[in-house]
């Protein structure tokens, strides 16, 4: 896998992620943000089970991703998520109808392998 910036509208390579439930750990910014919009932060994901929108690669291995998972009815939860340490920087929700086709700048994605 190249290393770089891969998104899902661009490109995104094939991986089998575990179905496993992995236990995640926020930073205050994180924390502060799900606060101020009054949301439930889940203990765990499962990246076979969620939409993995964006991910970066170093040293041919992935070491963040923007994960989107649903909320509740009209919400979905959006992660941004180093994988060492499982640690999530950020946290937002998007409408669950909001597909975020509008990507400007395609040329600073990995185009394929």
């Amino acid at each position: 896998m190249k290393d770089g910036k891969y998104n899902e509208q661009v490109y995104m390579p094939k991986l089998n992620w575990k179905n496993v439930d992995l236990q995640l750990r926020y930073s205050s910014h994180s924390f502060n943000e799900a606060e101020k919009d009054g949301l439930e932060l889940p203990d765990f994901i499962n990246f076979s089970q969620v939409e993995i929108v964006e991910m970066e690669v170093a040293n041919g291995k992935p070491f963040k991703v923007l994960a989107r998972q649903p909320y509740n009815g009209e919400w979905d939860m959006v992660h941004v998520i180093l994988l060492k340490g499982m640690l999530v920087k950020t946290v937002w929700i998007n409408r669950r109808s909001d597909n975020h086709k509008t990507l400007r700048n395609k040329s600073q994605f990995i185009q394929g392998e």
